[in-house]
């Protein structure tokens, strides 16, 4: 077993230490980009006039308001005062992932009136701000909030209030930010620093969007719209995705996979074999249909709901919209108006060892009668080792995903 749990780790290093040689690359790309721009021979009329003409064509989205704004903001602490030396860079690695992906979503938009804005923020969020370095790299290519508030950590239990603090700060500042005058966000996506994000996320996230969130007419038919949604997570731990689960719906997802399957192998059969399946009584063909149901479901078992459901990341039209459960905030998306209902309840608890964020966001979204939701699989990957809640120990990597 501890052999096993080394292999893990040596595994999610090399793939650690791959991810920051591939992402300080296109960081210093980004770099040389905005250096060559900022020296180009622009002069101060012609920018004033973009602006001019950047303001106006931002009003007149205002009044289209077809157009959905998103702000984006990664939370980060620094890692190397958990660890001694220890330094992954997962801040490194997340930013430039979301502003890869954010560039090739860009260049994607088809429709401009009907598209999603999205724009990236840090929230640095250290008891020393300045000394995180990584922050400190990043500051020239991402809008950047830093809390100035020092927390007095006097126990254990202060490490998850502390957390809620920034939790808090972070989203009551994406909310408050302007990304065009007199525009702020429909939405808020919460990101933590070592949640690393799949390469389908934005399109899946402009789907999601605009399918489930938006108050839509459809045939007389409304689906649900964000006044009722507390929020929707976009990221739940593949530990506690399997078919035993006290979640509702996983026996019925097991029964319904094994029913489906089971006709198909008795169809099959019935294809391959049509001399013996027509000759045998309806009672030997009612055995052998529950034969292969119950061969189906143990198959089922047996491969893993995780993997089953791997197959939904073949189209953004095939991730399921679920009804979420109450743990895990890695990655969150917030409808700006509830985010402040819930930023005022959060103001109004404490959280503790036992008690954390995900369980009082849980708590406030069942008493305010709203409702929570899930994408499911995940669009992000749980990339840290070290959590800063346990003081730095060592996580086995094989229950992160």
């Amino acid at each position: 077993m501890a052999e096993a749990k080394q292999t893990r780790i040596k595994r999610a290093n090399a793939t650690n230490e791959k991810r920051v040689h591939e992402s300080l690359e296109f960081i210093n790309s980004l770099k040389m980009k905005m250096k060559a721009v900022v020296s180009s021979h622009i002069t101060r009329k012609k920018e004033t006039e973009l602006q001019k003409s950047t303001e106006k064509r931002s009003r007149m989205i205002v009044k289209q308001k077809k157009q959905l704004f998103v702000s984006v903001t990664v939370i980060t602490s620094s890692r190397k005062q958990v660890h001694g030396s220890y330094d992954p860079r997962y801040l490194t690695q997340v930013s430039s992932q979301l502003l890869k992906l954010m560039e090739l979503e860009e260049k994607q938009k088809t429709n401009t009136h009907d598209s999603v804005q999205y724009k990236l923020f840090l929230c640095n969020v250290d008891q020393k701000p300045l000394n995180h370095e990584e922050v400190n790299s990043l500051m020239e290519l991402i809008t950047t909030f830093a809390s100035e508030k020092r927390f007095v950590l006097s126990s254990y239990s202060d490490l998850f209030e502390k957390e809620k603090e920034d939790y808090v700060f972070c989203l009551k500042k994406t909310l408050l930010f302007e990304l065009s005058p007199g525009i702020r966000p429909d939405y808020v996506v919460l990101i933590e620093d070592d949640a690393y994000p799949s390469t389908n996320l934005f399109p899946v996230l402009t789907y999601i969007l605009h399918s489930h969130m938006e108050t839509r007419n459809r045939a007389n038919f409304i689906t649900k719209n964000k006044e009722s949604i507390a929020y929707v997570k976009l990221y739940h731990p593949r530990r506690l995705q399997s078919f035993i689960s006290l979640e509702p719906d996983r026996l019925p997802e097991l029964l319904g996979i094994s029913m489906l399957f089971g006709t198909l192998l008795t169809g099959l059969y019935a294809y391959i074999k049509p001399k013996i399946y027509f000759s045998i009584s309806k009672g030997s063909v009612n055995l052998c249909f529950v034969l292969f149901v119950i061969y189906s479901g143990m198959l089922a078992f047996c491969i893993g709901r995780q993997n089953i459901m791997a197959f939904r990341q073949l189209s953004k039209h095939l991730y399921a919209f679920v009804p979420a459960p109450h743990c895990c905030t890695p990655a969150m998306l917030f409808p700006s108006g509830n985010a402040w209902h819930l930023i005022d309840k959060l103001a109004h608890v404490k959280c503790r060892a036992g008690y954390g964020k995900d369980t009082a966001l849980f708590d406030i979204m069942r008493d305010s009668n709203m409702s929570a939701f899930m994408v499911s699989p995940s669009l992000f990957e749980h990339i840290g080792m070290y959590s800063m809640l346990r003081r730095g120990k060592l996580v086995d990597p094989d229950i992160l995903p």
